[in-house]
């Protein structure tokens, strides 16, 4: 059974209207109509698309940059123990190339994949080892892939998992982020939910969604970690969704709200989830 959730626009770019469709039989949601891939690229050209532009210099993009670097050691925790020192590791979407710099400079063996031209190019400027797509690093294995709210972006979920199960080392770690659907400020900000991002978002996942999409590729979820700071990120920009007066104030209280409240259900607003390769 599939249900419309709710109507939503694209604040960033277009201002057009797109659907969040739940899918009862898969637990996880979809946006519709869903641009194609000729479509998509034209929903990324802003320059506040934060990811994709390391030269914004506006005091929220600064801000935005300090807590990004501030998470790459958090992130770092996650996995640390998990694989070698001197692992290979894969990330997926890696934007500008940020998180890959702070791998490279603690000894891993790094490579990334980011579709995006001009968020590649600033990759290539520090030096990185990325392409545009997996058929290019086609022969090469690691000991984790990563993708940092990333997999929500991706059209074709079954191929974009099917190589990660090809290039993933027996017994790897996968690590995929991902706005949670049934968190609490999903809840409270409904149709003005930052998170949903259409129709840059494609696909909107619950923490059971997430598992049923994973599990058929051999993997199994060993764990899962809260991302706190998007809680206030994304209470933040869905308060200028609402036009709130003070969306600052507002979104960082509706972010602790959430993480809060979260600490009982375990439906953060962003989720890790560590998935180990048993097959």
């Amino acid at each position: 059974m599939k249900k419309a959730i709710c109507s939503t626009k694209d604040y960033l770019v277009s201002g057009e209207t797109f659907s969040i469709v739940w899918d009862n039989t898969k637990q996880y949601a979809r946006t519709y109509p869903m641009p194609n891939a000729k479509q998509l690229d034209s929903y990324y050209a802003s320059e506040d698309y934060i990811s994709h532009n390391n030269s914004n210099k506006n005091p929220f993009a600064l801000t935005y940059r300090i807590a990004r670097n501030l998470m790459f050691r958090v992130k770092h925790r996650m996995f640390k123990n998990r694989v070698s020192p001197i692992a290979k590791v894969l990330d997926y979407g890696c934007g500008t190339g940020e998180f890959l710099n702070f791998l490279s400079k603690k000894k891993y063996e790094t490579a990334g994949i980011e579709t995006n031209l001009h968020a590649r190019s600033q990759c290539k400027e520090k030096g990185l080892n990325v392409v545009s797509s997996w058929e290019k690093f086609q022969n090469n294995k690691y000991d984790l892939i990563t993708l940092w709210h990333v997999l929500e972006h991706v059209p074709d979920l079954e191929q974009c998992l099917s190589s990660i199960q090809t290039q993933l080392n027996e017994k790897g770690t996968l690590l995929i982020a991902v706005p949670n659907l049934n968190s609490f400020d999903a809840q409270y900000y409904e149709k003005h939910w930052a998170a949903y991002d259409v129709p840059r978002h494609l696909w909107h996942f619950s923490k059971e969604g997430m598992k049923k999409l994973v599990k058929p590729f051999g993997f199994e979820l060993a764990r899962t970690h809260p991302l706190l700071l998007d809680a206030l990120y994304i209470g933040y920009i869905s308060e200028q969704h609402k036009g709130s007066r003070f969306p600052f104030l507002r979104g960082v209280f509706r972010g602790i709200q959430s993480n809060i409240r979260a600490t009982i259900s375990g439906e953060y607003s962003s989720l890790v989830y560590v998935f180990e390769k048993i097959k």
